[in-house]
């Protein structure tokens, strides 16, 4: 039989293991749920099953806690193994393809609603936007007392991310009750990212 990809949920869960040491599968449970990214936080209640699971496949361990009136768990040499394998490349398609943007899901479907409507949507994701923006910068001083070096170089994504999605909401804005005249959009719009 084919070993099977891990998910990125089970790596995210050995790399915490890693990155943490023993702990109770509710400290994993909790480092998700009070993560930034929806995509973790959605998640953090598959923990119990997930750990349960990566023990099955002898990537991770039980150990008895320091007081050991608790379980905890920790990664095992084939759990590291496993978490290095994913960290190098080759990387699948959709790992590399674009952020997922509910906002930007939102702009396919602008016509739906009037002029008016559609200001207040840009209006209310910029808002949004920023005040996230403004959380990341936030959680890197958070990180450097820490002294998490990685996770702050991490966070420079989302940072960036943010960036883009307020620059991208900026020609939206320009543009999304009068598109450029007829003809070539694409070379409008194109022009408009250069900027």
């Amino acid at each position: 039989m084919k070993e099977r990809e891990l998910s990125t949920l089970e790596t995210t869960i050995l790399g915490l293991s890693w990155a943490n040491g023993p702990s109770t599968t509710y400290a994993i449970m909790k480092s998700l749920s009070r993560a930034a990214s929806t995509f973790y936080k959605s998640r953090a209640g598959a923990t119990y099953s997930v750990v349960k699971r990566l023990i099955g496949f002898g990537l991770m361990e039980e150990v008895p806690s320091p007081t050991g009136k608790e379980k905890f768990v920790r990664i095992t040499d084939a759990g590291l193994v496993a978490l290095r394998k994913w960290l190098l490349p080759p990387f699948p398609q959709g790992e590399v393809a674009f952020s997922v943007d509910f906002i930007r899901l939102r702009i396919y479907f602008l016509a739906a609603i009037t002029p008016e409507q559609r200001t207040q949507l840009v209006d209310a994701a910029e808002h949004d936007i920023r005040e996230f923006e403004a959380r990341c910068t936030s959680m890197m001083r958070k990180i450097q007392d820490l002294d998490d070096y990685y996770s702050a170089l991490a966070t420079v994504s989302a940072l960036l991310e943010c960036r883009a999605r307020l620059k991208f909401l900026t020609i939206v804005r320009e543009l999304m009750n009068e598109p450029p005249p007829e003809g070539d959009w694409n070379a409008a719009l194109i022009a408009l990212i250069e900027q």
